[in-house]
């Protein structure tokens, strides 16, 4: 039987929440509890479809200016960087189109399997 403390410290585990002397001493009481692993277990992965349940957004188009002209900002106060390292300040930008594209095609997969057979039926 899982204790209630335990449940509380199962959650924050899951979430990274706990400081590493608590994560510590949880992991402990892991490593003799099954029972508690399975927990720890589930709670990771709801909170992982939780999280694909946000619906998707587009930032809004001001952002990128925003952004830049904070970028612009910080390098009139600090050194130059180097045109080496400057050359590659486009991939956070391909990452992030990368990222949000793979997770809105699963949203939409998801979205697709959710309504069933009607749905392909339709051409969906």
């Amino acid at each position: 039987m899982i204790l209630e403390k335990q449940q509380d410290q199962a959650a924050l585990y899951a979430l990274g929440l706990l400081n590493p002397d608590e994560a510590a001493a949880f992991e402990s009481e892991l490593s003799t509890s099954a029972e508690l692993r399975d927990l720890v277990r589930e709670l990771r992965d709801a909170a992982g479809d939780l999280a694909l349940t946000a619906p998707s957004q587009l930032p809004p188009a001001s952002l990128k200016q925003r952004v830049m002209r904070e970028i612009a900002l910080e390098n009139k106060r600090t050194a130059p960087i180097s045109t080496q390292r400057a050359s590659f300040a486009w991939i956070p930008w391909a990452i992030l189109a990368t990222w949000q594209s793979k997770w809105r095609d699963s949203n939409y997969q998801s979205a697709r399997g959710a309504a069933g057979p009607g749905l392909s039926a339709l051409g969906g």
